[in-house]
C-alpha cells in the first residue's frame, strides 16, 4: 500500500481573500452587514454617475413667481421643495394651498386645465393693495394622508393663510388613506411627536419605506429619479402577485374591511387600482360614481377619520389663519344613491367643525355646490368655470377669515 499523494494546497491572493470573505451569504450578523455594505456601496456609485435632478416640478400646471409649485415630481422621495421661498415683499400675502385636482380648472373658451388659486388670487389682488403669492400644494387624487404631510410642511413656510380643499370622494374613501408612498421619507422629518400619528404611519408603511427615508439624505439623486424609484417598487410590491379576483366581484367586495385589510400590508391604492376597474365593468358605473356609493366609510375613529382629526387639531392650535372646504359636486354625484354618502360626509365634517371651531378658522362642512354656482362640470368634480363666482366667493371668505384672525386677541387664536 502506497501513501496517497499530498493534495496541493492553493493559497489564494489577497484580493481573493477579500472578494470569498465579503461574498459569502449567510444567516449571522456579519453576513448580513456584508449584504448591506455592498448595497451600500452599488447604491453610493449609482449616486455618483445619476445626473442631478430639480427638487420640484413646474408640472403642466405652469408655475408663476406668484404661484409656486411645492411638491416634488410624482414619485420624488425628497417629497417637497427643500428651501422655503422667500417673501417678495412686505405687501406678499402668502397663502398656502392644499388641494387635489378639483382646482385644476377650465375656462369656458380654454381646453388647458388653470389653477383655480390663481384666479382667486386675481381676485384678492382687485380688491385689497396685498400682493397675493400662492404655494401651491396640488397632488393630484389627493388623500387624507398626504394632506396632513403637506399641511405640516406649508406650516414651516410662513404662510398669512392656508386653504385646503377637500375632495369629498376621498376624504372618507376606506381602504384609501394615502396615495403618495414614495413621500414617506418626507413624511417622518415632518411628524409630530404624537405616539397615535407615528403608530397610523408605521400602519401605512414598510420597512423598505423606513429605510428609503433613512438613505434619502445620502442618495438623493437615486431618489429624485421619480419614474425609476416608483416602476421598480410597483414592479417588486407584494400586491402585484394578490389576485384581486378570487371569486364573485360583487360578493368579495361586500366586505370592504376585509379587502382593505388585505390591501393594508402594501399600498392600499395599488389594491383598489386593480380591482375597481372589474368592479366597474360588471356594475357599469364610472370611478368617481364608485367612490361616492361604496366606499364610504365615516366611522368616528377610522383610519381616514383619524387623519382628518389630526389636520383640524393641527390647523385649530397654529396661529395661522384656515379656510376648509368641500370641493364642489356635480349635480350628478347625488344622484342614484350617492345623497346618503354625500350627507354623511357633510354631517361629519360638521361635527368636527364644531369642536375645531376658532377665530380665523373658517370650516365650511357642505360641499361649495351649496353655496355657489357658476361652473359646469366636466365630470363628477372638475370645473369649467362660466363665471366668476366661484373665485369671487373664495376670495371674499379667505380675506373675511384673515380679518377674523387679525382682529381676535392672541389668546383666542
Amino acid at each position: 500500500m502506497t501513501d496517497a499523494e499530498p493534495t496541493p494546497t492553493i493559497t489564494p491572493t489577497p484580493l481573493g481573500r477579500c472578494v470569498a470573505t465579503f461574498a459569502r451569504v449567510g444567516r449571522t450578523p456579519g453576513s448580513l452587514l456584508r449584504v448591506l455594505g455592498w448595497v451600500l456601496l452599488f447604491v453610493a456609485l449609482a449616486d455618483e454617475v445619476v445626473p442631478v435632478r430639480t427638487a420640484w416640478a413646474p408640472s403642466r400646471h405652469r408655475e408663476q413667481p406668484d404661484n409656486l409649485v411645492m411638491p416634488t415630481y410624482f414619485g420624488d422621495h425628497r417629497g417637497f421643495r427643500t428651501v422655503t421661498p422667500p417673501r417678495a415683499g412686505p405687501d406678499e400675502f402668502r397663502i398656502a394651498w392644499i388641494a387635489g385636482s378639483s382646482v385644476n380648472v377650465r375656462l369656458d373658451d380654454e381646453k388647458d386645465r388653470r389653477q383655480l388659486s390663481a384666479f382667486v388670487a386675481d381676485e384678492i389682488r382687485g380688491r385689497t393693495n396685498l400682493e397675493p403669492v400662492v404655494l401651491r400644494y396640488t397632488l393630484e387624487a389627493m388623500r387624507v394622508f398626504d394632506a396632513y404631510i403637506c399641511l405640516q410642511h406649508a406650516l414651516a413656510q410662513d404662510p398669512d393663510v392656508i386653504v385646503f380643499t377637500f375632495n369629498p370622494m376621498f376624504l372618507y374613501a376606506r381602504s384609501m388613506p394615502v396615495k403618495r408612498r414614495y413621500m414617506f421619507g418626507a413624511a417622518a422629518g415632518l411628524l409630530p411627536a404624537d405616539p397615535g400619528a407615528w403608530l397610523d404611519f408605521a400602519s401605512l408603511s414598510t420597512p423598505g419605506d423606513w429605510l428609503r427615508g433613512a438613505a434619502m439624505p445620502w442618495f438623493d439623486r437615486v431618489y429624485a429619479q421619480g419614474n425609476t424609484s416608483r416602476g421598480l417598487r410597483d414592479t417588486l410590491a407584494p400586491m402585484r402577485s394578490i389576485d384581486p379576483n378570487p371569486g364573485p366581484m360583487a360578493a368579495w367586495l361586500a366586505d370592504h374591511r376585509a379587502a382593505g385589510a388585505l390591501a393594508g400590508h402594501d399600498n392600499p391604492d395599488m389594491f383598489w387600482q386593480a380591482a375597481i376597474p372589474r368592479v366597474l365593468g360588471e356594475q357599469k358605473q364610472s370611478w368617481h360614481a364608485y367612490a361616492l356609493s361604496d366606499l364610504v366609510d365615516t366611522t368616528p375613529g377610522s383610519l381616514n377619520d383619524r387623519w382628518i382629526d389630526r389636520t383640524l387639531s393641527t390647523l385649530a392650535a397654529s396661529d395661522v389663519a384656515a379656510l376648509v372646504y368641500l370641493a364642489p359636486l356635480a349635480p350628478k354625484a347625488t344622484q342614484q344613491g350617492r345623497m346618503e354618502s354625500v350627507l354623511a360626509i357633510e354631517a361629519a365634517v360638521r361635527a368636527k367643525a364644531e369642536w375645531a371651531r376658532r377665530p380665523g378658522l373658517t370650516i365650511i362642512p357642505e360641499n361649495l355646490s351649496r353655496h355657489v354656482g357658476g361652473a359646469e362640470f366636466l365630470d363628477f368634480a372638475h370645473l369649467r368655470l362660466k363665471t366668476n363666482e366661484l373665485p369671487d366667493y373664495l376670495a371674499e371668505t379667505i380675506l373675511t377669515t384673515y380679518e377674523a384672525w387679525w382682529n381676535a386677541p392672541g389668546d383666542e387664536r
